[in-house]
């Protein structure tokens, strides 16, 4: 009787591997030691800073050098070189006329808290004509932003024996202003009556600007003032 054939039979290892297994709940092994993850947070912490704050630094930049004038720049204002810091002027907080429609909250110094872009007026002891023409700048100017008004704040710093005068003024003021009393006998030289004046979310004064007594010049004039906004909001991420 013959004997049956041999058969060749392979055997397959079908253990399933636990690292490749969807039920494993493991997942792929980290490789990398707490050392290297904490370093990889430090960078992209550093990442994160670099981007907040580089818009700034490029604008102060600009600003401070004569890159302002490379860029074709129109503006009307005088550079101040170097700033005028807030915090020089030791200002007081006097009121807030608000817009109609706004929530009224509690002044405080710009330089403390304001994380905004400033417009600043010098009140004269007598509000001549460029006064009046510099207070209707800085209402249309600040309209003129549009969409981006709410970074940028209007403000009137004015001598004690001004307030009454000032306030009867703004009776029918339809923008937000805050009002400061200042002393010009202890400010820089740098920051005059009857002038306007950009200060930085940092609270650097760094722009001034004065207006002419001819109405449609001093329109003209505030078109420069508005590019300047324009731009340097545009240059940054701050305020």
């Amino acid at each position: 009787m013959a004997e049956p054939a041999e058969t060749n039979q392979t055997t397959t290892d079908t253990t399933p591997n636990p690292d490749t297994t969807l039920g494993n709940p493991q997942g792929p092994v980290n490789t990398t030691t707490p050392r290297e993850d904490k370093k990889n947070n430090r960078f992209i912490a550093f990442v994160f800073l670099a981007l907040f704050f580089a818009p700034i630094i490029i604008a102060y930049t600009i600003l401070k050098t004569d890159l302002w004038q490379s860029f074709g720049s129109t503006n009307q204002g005088e550079l101040l070189n170097p700033p005028v810091s807030l915090t020089a002027l030791s200002l007081s907080p006097v009121q807030t006329v608000y817009h109609p429609n706004a929530i009224p909250e509690q002044l405080t110094p710009p330089e403390l808290t304001s994380k905004t872009w400033q417009l600043f007026f010098i009140q004269p002891d007598e509000c001549n004509i460029i006064c009046q023409n510099s207070h209707y700048v800085m209402q249309q100017v600040h309209t003129g932003l549009g969409p981006t008004q709410h970074r940028v704040q209007e403000n009137i710093l004015v001598e004690a024996d001004q307030l009454t005068q000032l306030q009867i003024t703004l009776q029918n003021e339809k923008h937000t202003i805050q009002v400061w009393q200042w002393q010009p006998h202890t400010a820089p030289t740098e920051i005059k009556p009857n002038h306007l004046y950009i200060a930085d979310p940092l609270g650097n004064i760094m722009l001034q600007y004065q207006f002419s007594e001819d109405h449609q010049t001093a329109l003209m004039q505030a078109k420069g003032l508005l590019k300047d906004l324009k731009k340097l909001l545009k240059l940054s991420r701050i305020g």
